[in-house]
C-alpha cells in the first residue's frame, strides 16, 4: 500500500490485464485497507461494467448504482451501501446493453469528482484491459493504477500487451503466490 500513496491515496484503479486474476478481492482488500489501517472513508467502486460483482460479493442490492446516478435516475446518496466500518460501496447499478458507453458517461460527468469530495479514498473495481473497450479510459480516471497478475497463469505477453495501452506505469501486485517462508516470518517482511 506504500507504494501507492498509503494514506494519501485519492483514487486506486485496480485493474488486471484478463479477467479471473483477483482484481475484485484485491480492491475490496485495498478499500479495506485504506479505512482500518488509515482510519480514512473509503468508497468502494464498482466499475465493471463487463461483469459488476461487488453487490453480489457483499449481499447488498445492485441497483441503483453508478449508472443510475451517472444517468440522472438515482442520487448518489441512494446509491451508497455500507459494507464495513469506513467503507461504503457504490454498486454498478443497471448497465444496459453498452458498458463502454457507461464508461464513457461516468468519466465525461464529474461524479468521480464530486465523490472526491465525500470520500478520502476512492478505490475502483475495474474490468480487464483486454477483451474490454473501456478498461483503459477507466483506469486513466484512476491516478493510482494497480494491476494485479495471477501468479503462474497469467502469460507476461498478455500483461506487456495491457501495460502498453496505459499511459502511466502501474504498481504490480503478484496474486496467488506460495511462499516456502513460514508465516511467522513472513510478517516481518511486509
Amino acid at each position: 500500500m506504500r507504494h501507492l500513496g498509503g494514506p494519501k491515496v485519492e483514487r486506486l484503479g485496480v485493474l488486471s490485464s484478463v479477467r479471473g486474476e483477483g482484481r475484485s478481492s484485491i480492491a475490496t482488500a485495498m478499500a479495506f485497507a485504506q479505512a482500518r489501517d488509515y482510519g480514512r472513508t473509503t468508497l468502494l467502486l464498482d466499475a465493471d461494467f463487463d461483469g459488476p460483482g461487488l453487490a453480489t460479493r457483499f449481499g447488498v442490492n445492485s441497483v441503483p448504482g453508478i449508472s443510475d446516478v451517472v444517468r440522472g435516475r438515482a442520487s448518489v446518496d441512494s446509491a451508497l451501501r455500507k459494507v464495513g466500518e469506513g467503507v461504503t460501496l457504490m454498486a454498478a447499478g443497471e448497465i444496459g446493453t453498452a458498458p463502454s458507453r457507461l464508461a464513457n458517461e461516468l468519466v465525461a460527468s464529474g461524479l468521480l469528482s464530486e465523490l472526491q469530495m465525500d470520500f478520502e479514498a476512492i478505490v475502483a473495481d475495474l474490468p480487464a484491459l483486454l477483451g474490454s473497450p473501456s478498461g483503459v479510459l477507466l483506469a486513466e480516471a484512476f491516478e493510482n493504477p494497480l494491476l494485479v497478475i495471477r501468479a503462474d497463469t497469467t502469460p507476461i505477453s498478455r500483461v506487456r500487451e495491457a501495460t502498453s495501452s496505459l499511459q502511466s506505469h502501474p504498481v504490480v501486485i503478484l496474486n496467488g503466490t506460495r511462499s516456502s517462508m513460514p508465516r511467522w516470518l513472513r510478517r516481518f517482511f511486509s
